[in-house]
């Protein structure tokens, strides 16, 4: 049984300000909060080393085909996209709906209605981009849907973290609870998924993601089996020269699920990657998604 901290200790004090500072942060107009999103991002790409060298070697692992100069500029480009979104995480939980409805443009929200028309449950299909914190809250201002998410190492960041889902959101679904998203879909209700994520060796598969074998969630294609939902990608982007945000919601997958669940896998990763393919400065590179190996490999992330 999990023991309850009290986040409001002397100890915390240090926390609290730099919560304080970031509330204040995004109560700035977007485009300054974006100029220090540079900045951070350039002084991450400058002195968070573990992070860089991560990056680095999913750069050299996804893009064989650039030049080390062209991989080089892409790295420093998605730093800077790492500093936009951590203030774009503090827009998405201390903004107000106000500030933030006019930043978005929305695409394909007739497949949505389409489904729920039905009495389909939907699974959006997301993937880890440097925005994400920022178009769930858009998004969920337009929609009401649960999130399946995964626990944060540092309690003291779980707590605010969920603390503020629980505000935007229908229901937090944490990644074991299955039982409680299969509720929701079978009632017809949206669950927003992110399944690129290194899954370890439960429930896995390894199929490739950007042509290397990746160990890979196979939940997405159970979930439509057991409930008959619809699975819509969702595509979302930050804009050139921080104009705003294009979220673009994209047909149900057809022919999907198979009896194949190592297919089914193989395809949503590929649809994951074509999204990234399209603004890969913007995908969260920093994570170490090829740590899991399938047996007698070589392992990439060596210190």
């Amino acid at each position: 049984m999990k023991t309850k901290k009290n986040f409001y200790t002397p100890l915390y004090w240090p926390f609290w300000i730099l919560i304080f500072f970031f509330w204040c942060i995004a109560h700035l107009p977007y485009r300054f909060q974006m100029t220090l999103g540079k900045g951070l991002g350039l002084l991450l790409h400058r002195f968070a080393k573990r992070m860089k060298r991560i990056a680095q070697i999913n750069l050299d692992l996804c893009f064989p085909e650039l030049s080390i100069d062209e991989r080089a500029q892409l790295l420093r480009k998605n730093f800077i996209s790492v500093g936009k979104g951590i203030f774009e995480t503090a827009l998405a939980w201390w903004g107000s709906d106000e500030q933030l409805q006019r930043f978005a443009t929305f695409h394909g929200e007739e497949y949505l209605n389409q489904s729920l028309a039905e009495g389909k449950g939907v699974i959006f299909l997301g993937g880890h981009f440097t925005s994400l914190e920022l178009v769930g809250r858009l998004y969920a201002m337009r929609k009401p849907f649960a999130i399946v998410y995964r626990e944060h190492k540092i309690p003291f960041v779980n707590f605010i973290m969920t603390r503020h889902y629980k505000k935007i959101y229908a229901e937090l679904i944490e990644r074991n609870n299955i039982r409680a998203a299969l509720k929701r879909l079978k009632r017809g209700e949206i669950v927003w998924f992110t399944p690129d994520v290194d899954a370890g060796h439960f429930h896995n598969v390894f199929v490739p993601f950007f042509n290397v074998l990746a160990s890979s969630v196979i939940a997405t294609s159970r979930l439509a089996a057991l409930t008959k939902a619809k699975v819509c990608p969702v595509y979302f982007f930050r804009q050139e020269n921080d104009e705003g945000y294009e979220i673009k919601l994209q047909p149900p997958l057809t022919d999907f699920p198979t009896d194949d669940v190592e297919q089914d896998t193989a395809r949503i990763n590929k649809i994951t990657e074509k999204a990234v393919r399209q603004y890969p400065d913007q995908y969260m590179w920093q994570y170490m998604r090829f740590k899991t190996r399938p047996e007698g490999e070589e392992r990439f992330y060596k210190k």
